[in-house]
């Protein structure tokens, strides 16, 4: 196939696991033929443009992202000085590098991955900023969220610590101020500092910080959080404000509904989020094809309606537990069925 018909094929497949498997290929043989036209391409494709892509798993993301880093390293550093390469292939590089805050926060949630993998992405991210130059204030911003999704609150902590002092400093990684409080909100969820997770939403929520990806991301946390205060009319309405506004966006934030269907569980709108599910899941359970995190997420969704959905979110709790070497979600999924808990 030529480049331009893999590029094409890729475009045409809707089935996720159908993109990700024909890109598997395509880029295996790309590599085999020495074709780094199509391999950057399909790299490009692979990690994303100007937002994350949520068809394919983060792991094979995390792959073409190092690739792509490699090839405009090695272009740039054979590009002459002021010449047209030379930038091209810097702005492809500082790309790389901002999309490694993507990818290596989010590999906790392709359970494919070992810890091991895990770590060794790690150490990449920190070996391509320090080449450059880079603070290392956007790097425990990542593992920050990465120890989230590892349900490792101590590791949390630690990066969180780290972060805000770096952050004082120059970040030319840095995110803009509305993914910065929205990471916090994040941070002060997890660990439990549910007033204060609630505090430093309140210039998201009233819209003083917004962004392309902010308040969505982080409407789970703050609403959770004011659930947790027993603030549940706030909760509500933010939940109803939080639903229209991701429905509204297509499918980009589909992936962010089966906790949000979750939350009405939780104010007792087992009715409403029923009816959720009916209408997104179909569009849901494509975005979980390769994706075992939101697969968990819905399935949560679901088991208040199906005994076999918990059984299967049951087993893959347990499997993230066991990758990741701790009980979280085990622990978090038996609080979250208690017989007090959903009805």
């Amino acid at each position: 196939m030529t480049h331009k018909s893999v590029l094409q094929t890729l475009a045409d497949l809707s089935d996720y696991d159908e993109r990700q498997r024909f890109a598997v290929d395509a880029m295996s043989t790309a590599l085999d033929e020495g074709d780094a036209d199509t391999a950057r391409s399909l790299a490009e494709v692979v990690v994303g443009g100007d937002e994350p892509d949520v068809c394919f798993a983060y792991g094979f993301q995390m792959y073409c992202l190092d690739w792509l880093t490699h090839h405009y390293g090695h272009r740039y550093s054979a590009s002459e000085d002021g010449s047209g390469e030379e930038e091209i292939s810097l702005k492809g590089l500082l790309d790389c590098l901002w999309k490694y805050k993507w990818i290596v926060s989010k590999l906790p949630c392709d359970i494919a991955l070992s810890k091991q993998d895990i770590e060794d992405a790690n150490d990449v991210m920190r070996e391509q900023y320090g080449n450059v130059g880079f603070s290392m204030a956007a790097l425990h911003q990542t593992l920050m969220h990465q120890s989230i999704y590892l349900g490792d609150e101590a590791l949390a902590k630690v990066h969180f610590k780290l972060w805000q002092e770096l952050e004082r400093e120059e970040n030319e990684m840095g995110d803009c101020e509305a993914c910065q409080q929205s990471s916090l909100v994040d941070y002060y969820h997890f660990t439990g500092d549910y007033a204060r997770a609630v505090s430093a939403a309140e210039p998201i929520v009233s819209g003083a910080m917004q962004c392309g990806e902010v308040p969505h991301v982080v409407y789970y946390p703050i609403i959770d959080s004011l659930i947790r205060l027993q603030r549940n009319e706030e909760a509500q309405r933010l939940l109803d404000k939080a639903l229209a506004h991701i429905t509204a966006e297509g499918e980009r934030f589909v992936g962010l509904l089966p906790q949000l269907i979750q939350l009405k569980h939780s104010l007792g709108k087992s009715h409403e989020a029923e009816e959720l599910l009916d209408e997104y899941s179909e569009t849901i359970v494509l975005h979980c094809q390769n994706n075992p995190f939101v697969y968990l997420q819905y399935l949560i969704a679901v088991a208040p309606f199906n005994t076999e959905a918990l059984a299967v979110a049951q087993q893959l709790a347990a499997d993230f537990d066991q990758r990741n070497g701790n009980t979280y979600y085990q622990s978090r999924l038996a609080w979250w069925f208690r017989a007090d808990t959903v009805h």
